[in-house]
């Protein structure tokens, strides 16, 4: 047998074939490499050391999240920037003389307000258009239409024109003095028209509304705005075509996880082929062999390529998803995208310390879960104190939920001070008994909870340790 060549520990048993040695090893490479593709990922890694055999599954899936951090950071830089830009410039004309309360939302106390408000702004429905800031082109292309709600009633529609726009005092009145109102909206739509080139142009319909809702049958109004994209129309080109031209990290990620997808699907033939066979040898039935031998991370990774796939596919059909018309489908992105980074954790066992650091954080979460469990009655306990004693007065503590993220950030010790402060200004209590209530929350959280969780992190940490190390002298001996 020839000794210049060089074996591997897959190729090592080429030497049982005899002479024919460079034959035995090519064979046996072919074999090596149908066997080992549902095998570890370090395995694969090894054989691609080894054996020049390319993971490609993990070179697809590492590339699709590099593709999807693009795609990301472009989606924010174009669409989301435009919609936040618009949305601002609407909130500002509009919103713009109104006083916002302490927890960020405009409310109208008094009736002469109201009508005086719900005037103004139809007038500004229709003045819009000559103050718009932007150099697109920007149109009015509807009347305004003003919606009011009753309890009880059915929902009653008006019309309104630039020449009989003051009329809407008396829909306002009604609103005012009604027993059974819940809101009156306000909504007008207009058109931008974006020239993208010589022979193509984009028209963009959206709709802005204004929304007066009373607030928990108490007479107060609460002022809202809304804006969405209702309609989006291409002259000029075809929309799949105006998307796998503009949307080009989209693209490459429907692309590469076409093929991703494929070699997988691949994979999975041969495996249910040697599933088959070993059912065979082993008097096994095929389900039986089946579940023997299948690695679970393979029929995730089946799962979020395919939902990658699908994913981006309706994306690029379903054109231009601007000023949040599609939430839908933005939820489904990131829905998508999170699966298929959550997927890589598969290739962290490729090395240690990446994995070390996965495994601390998943035995970590696990027993700090059971802590926060123990802590939840206490938690609960100052929740429903701090709303007893300060939330009919003071807006920090008004809510349930809302005292849950107050009393959530000061564990954090973000807004210690600051809510301190807003209660004593409401002047409740005596400040001894908000300080011994604040400061109470402030030491059991920071200074006991924080320090058990550490603590736990250590433990754990130290365990995972021990267990690398005695694995790494299994190794040596």
């Amino acid at each position: 047998m020839d000794r210049s060549i060089k074996y591997s520990k897959y190729t090592d048993s080429a030497k049982l074939l005899g002479s024919k040695t460079e034959t035995g090893v090519r064979l046996l490479r072919s074999m090596v490499k149908n066997r080992e593709q549902f095998g570890k990922p370090d395995i694969n890694f090894d054989v691609w050391k080894y054996d020049y055999i390319v993971p490609w599954n993990t070179l697809f899936d590492i590339f699709i999240v590099l593709l999807y951090v693009l795609f990301a950071l472009t989606f924010q830089s174009t669409k989301m920037s435009n919609f936040h830009n618009f949305g601002l410039i609407f909130d500002n004309y509009f919103l713009g003389e109104t006083d916002e309360d302490d927890d960020g939302l405009t409310y109208i106390y008094f009736k002469k307000t109201f009508i005086e408000i719900v005037q103004n702004v139809s007038q500004s429905f229709f003045t819009f258009v000559d103050s718009f800031p932007s150099q697109l082109d920007f149109e009015r292309s509807s009347n305004l239409t003003v919606s009011l709600y009753e309890t009880g009633k059915n929902v009653q529609t008006f019309d309104y024109s630039p020449e009989n726009v003051t009329n809407i005092s008396s829909v306002a009145t009604r609103a005012a003095n009604s027993k059974q109102f819940e809101k009156l909206v306000l909504d007008v739509d207009y058109v931008i028209k974006e020239i993208t080139s010589d022979s193509m142009m984009t028209f963009i319909t959206v709709k802005y509304s204004m929304i007066f809702l009373d607030v928990d049958q108490l007479g107060v109004i609460e002022l809202r705005s809304k804006l969405k994209n209702t309609v989006t129309k291409l002259i000029g080109t075809n929309p799949i075509d105006y998307a796998f031209r503009t949307e080009i990290f989209a693209v490459g990620i429907f692309i590469v996880d076409t093929f991703a997808l494929l070699f997988t699907i691949s994979r999975f033939i041969v495996f249910f082929k040697n599933a088959s066979v070993y059912s065979t040898r082993n008097y096994l039935t095929f389900y039986r062999a089946v579940l023997r031998k299948v690695d679970g991370w393979e029929i995730f990774n089946l799962f979020y390529q395919s939902l990658t796939l699908i994913t981006i596919l309706i994306y690029l059909l379903i054109l231009d998803p601007n000023f949040g018309y599609q939430r839908w489908l933005l939820f489904l992105l990131g829905v998508a995208a999170f699966i298929h980074s959550f997927g890589l954790f598969r290739y962290l066992k490729m090395k240690d310390d990446l994995w070390l650091v996965a495994r601390l954080a998943v035995r970590s979460l696990g027993q700090s879960s059971s802590l926060f469990l123990g802590f939840t009655p206490i938690y609960l306990g100052f929740v429903f104190v701090g709303i007893a004693f300060f939330g009919y007065f003071c807006n920090v503590f008004k809510g349930f939920l809302r005292t849950i993220k107050v009393l959530f950030s000061i564990f954090h010790c973000d807004i210690v001070m600051d809510t301190e402060e807003l209660v004593k200004d409401a002047g409740v209590l005596p400040d001894w008994i908000i300080n011994f209530y604040i400061f109470a929350w402030t030491n059991m959280t920071g200074g006991m909870i924080i320090n058990v969780i550490i603590s736990v992190v250590e433990v754990t940490l130290d365990s995972l340790m021990t267990e690398r190390a005695n694995k790494q002298n299994r190794r040596n001996e």
